[in-house]
């Protein structure tokens, strides 16, 4: 199920859909938060993906 999938696990699941995985360390918090709400929409993410995906890029960062 989707809603029990950690924000590491959906990052690699969707975004390598279209482009290599970029390192948590390329942008920073402010950064992954744009980027999250663009992709939400490119990546058709629900928003609770979405914010799974940006709180771990921003953990990692």
């Amino acid at each position: 199920m989707i809603a029990q999938k950690p924000g590491a696990q959906l990052w690699g699941e969707n975004c390598i859909r279209c482009h290599n995985l970029p390192s948590p360390t390329d942008f920073n918090d402010v950064q992954w938060a744009t980027i999250g709400l663009h992709m939400e929409d490119r990546a058709s993410l629900t928003e609770t993906e979405a914010e799974k995906i940006i709180d771990f890029m921003k953990s990692a960062n």
